[in-house]
C-alpha cells in the first residue's frame, strides 16, 4: 500500500456499519469487534465501495452491477504514484495539473478521486454508451463538472492522439482490460495461484480486449511516439507482471530512455505500473526499468523508546541538510490527514508518520565527495544552505530543470513504531532516477549516521 494511501489504516467495517445502515445489512461478524462482507456478493461489494467513497472522500457514486465496481485502495495507489512522478523536477501546482483518463468506466473513479483528493482537472474518455452516461452523471452528482470533462469516443479515435488534438496534459492514465478474451482469465491462472476472493463485475468490454493489455498499451506507445512531450508522463496499470517485459522492450527499441515501473500492493491483490516520458526537463536517461522487480523500497528501523517521531524527523532533517539533497514535504490534504505528511491516528490524535519527496542530483554523502562538496558550499556561501520558510527541510532547486542528472527521486516515510521497542522505521521508496545503488547507499548512510548520533546522545 502506498505510504500516503488513506487505506493503509484499514477501515473498521463495524464502525462504518454503525454510521451507514445500508452497509450494516451486508456485514458478517468474524470475531468480536471485527466484521467483513461477502466479497463475492456484487451488491455487498457495491455498497462497500459507495460507503468508502462517501465516508473518506465525500463522493456519491452510482455503480451499475453490470459494470466494474472499483476497489478504492488500488485506484488511490495508482493516483499517488502519479503524484510522485510529477513531483519532480518542477512540481506543478495542483490546480494546473491536467490528467487524461483513457476508458474512465461508469464510475469515473480516477477523475473523481483525482479532482476531489488532489484538486487536479481531467479529460476522461469512454467508448461504451451506458458507461459514458453513468460517468457523466457521477461527475455532475458530485458537482465536479468544472474539473472533469467526460467525452464519448469511438473505436476509430485510437487511444489518445485524435482526442487531445493540440492540448497539453501533465499525464495520461489507463487501466486496460487484462485479457485477450473472456476465457483468458481462467486459462492464464496457474495451479498454484489461489482462487479470486472477490467477484469480478463488469461488461465484456471491461474484462477483455483484442490482444489483451499488451496490444492495448502497444497502441498507446505508438501514439506517444508521435505526441512526444505533449503529455509529460504516459502511464498505465497492468494486471499481469509478464506484460511489463514486452512493453519495456518496445519502448527501448524506440529509444525511449525515460521509463520507470512500480508495483501496487493492496491486500491480496498486486498490480504493476509502467510510465514513460519524453519531457526535456526530466533526466535524459533513467535506470533501465526492472521488469523482474518493478519497485524497490530501502528501509531501516531505529528501535529506541527515546526516538520519538519529532526527534527522528529533526535528526534526519539535519542530516539531509548536510547532504544538500532536495527535500519537499508532501502536501497536506484538508481532512484526509491519514494520506499525507502528518498522519493523525483516530485513537489518540498523535502524529505517527511524516512523508516527503527526497531527490539527489549528485552524490554528496560519500566521505571524500561530501568533504569537497562542503568546502565548495562554504566558499560560495551557496543559497541552498538557507531554509525555505515553507519547508521543514532544505528544499534545494539544484537540478530542477533542463534535463539534469537525477541520481534518484524517492518518497521517504518516517513512521513511529507501535511495538514495545518503540522507535521509528524509515523507508525510501524508489520512484525513478539513474542509480538505485545510490539510493541504497544513501539510505545506509542515513541509518549509520543516525545511529551514531543516538550513541553520542547516550554518552553525553
Amino acid at each position: 500500500m502506498h505510504v500516503r494511501n488513506v487505506f493503509r489504516t484499514a477501515p473498521n467495517f463495524q464502525e462504518l456499519g454503525e454510521k451507514y445502515p445500508e452497509l450494516e445489512k451486508h456485514l458478517r461478524q468474524v470475531r468480536p469487534g471485527y466484521c467483513t462482507i461477502n466479497f463475492k456478493d456484487p451488491v455487498a461489494l457495491r455498497e462497500l465501495t459507495q460507503t468508502l467513497a462517501r465516508h473518506y472522500f465525500s463522493l456519491e457514486l452510482d455503480l451499475p452491477l453490470d459494470r466494474l465496481i472499483p476497489t478504492l485502495p488500488l485506484r488511490l495507489n495508482y493516483l499517488h504514484w502519479i503524484e510522485d512522478l510529477i513531483s519532480f523536477p518542477d512540481s506543478t501546482p495542483s490546480s494546473q495539473v491536467r490528467g487524461l483518463d483513457i476508458g474512465t468506466g461508469a464510475s469515473a473513479i480516477y477523475p473523481l478521486l483525482g479532482s476531489r483528493v488532489f484538486s487536479w482537472t481531467f479529460l476522461a474518455t469512454e467508448r461504451d454508451e451506458e458507461s459514458f452516461s453513468v460517468a457523466r452523471g457521477n461527475v455532475t452528482r458530485n458537482k465536479l463538472d468544472d474539473k472533469v470533462i467526460v467525452r464519448q469516443v469511438t473505436d476509430s479515435d485510437g487511444r489518445i492522439a485524435s482526442v487531445i488534438g493540440t492540448e497539453q496534459f501533465t499525464f495520461c492514465m489507463c487501466n486496460p482490460p487484462f485479457y485477450a478474451d473472456n476465457s483468458d482469465d481462467v486459462s492464464s491462472r496457474s495451479e498454484n495461484r489461489p482462487a479470486a476472493k472477490s467477484i469480478c463485475t463488469g461488461s465484456s468490454g471491461e474484462v477483455a480486449t483484442e490482444g489483451g493489455e499488451v496490444t492495448f498499451i502497444n497502441q498507446l506507445i505508438n501514439e506517444s511516439l508521435l505526441l512526444q512531450s505533449q503529455v509529460t508522463w504516459y502511464t498505465t496499470m497492468l494486471g499481469r507482471k509478464v506484460s511489463l517485459e514486452p512493453l519495456v522492450a518496445k519502448l527501448t527499441t524506440h529509444g525511449v530512455t525515460r521509463v520507470t515501473t512500480t508495483e501496487f500492493r493492496q491486500g491480496n491483490t498486486t498490480r504493476w505500473g509502467l510510465a514513460w516520458s519524453f519531457s526535456p526537463t526530466l533526466p535524459p536517461t533513467l535506470q533501465a526499468a526492472n521488469t523482474k522487480k518493478p519497485s524497490t523500497i530501502y528501509s531501516f528501523s531505529i528501535p529506541s523508546q527515546s526516538m520519538t517521531l519529532n526527534t527522528a524527523t529533526s535528526l534526519i532533517g539535519g542530516l539531509l541538510r548536510e547532504m544538500h539533497v532536495q527535500v519537499t514535504p508532501c502536501p497536506t490534504r484538508g481532512h484526509m490527514t491519514s494520506s499525507c505528511d502528518h498522519m493523525t491516528s483516530r485513537e489518540d490524535h498523535v502524529t505517527t508518520r511524516w512523508v516527503a519527496w527526497v531527490t539527489a542530483t549528485e552524490n554528496t554523502w560519500s566521505h571524500g565527495r561530501r568533504k569537497r562538496r562542503q568546502e565548495q558550499f562554504e566558499k560560495e556561501n551557496c543559497k541552498r544552505r538557507k531554509l525555505n520558510s515553507d519547508h521543514v527541510i532544505c528544499n534545494s532547486q539544484s537540478g530542477s530543470s533542463n534535463g539534469v542528472t537525477c541520481l534518484f527521486h524517492s518518497v521517504m516515510s518516517v513512521e513511529r513504531n507501535d511495538d514495545e521497542e518503540g522507535g521509528v522505521t524509515v523507508d525510501f521508496g524508489w520512484i525513478y532516477g539513474t542509480s538505485k545503488d545510490s539510493l541504497n547507499q544513501f539510505c545506509c548512510t542515513v541509518a549509520t549516521r543516525l545511529s551514531e548520533q543516538l550513541e553520542k546522545s547516550k554518552d553525553a
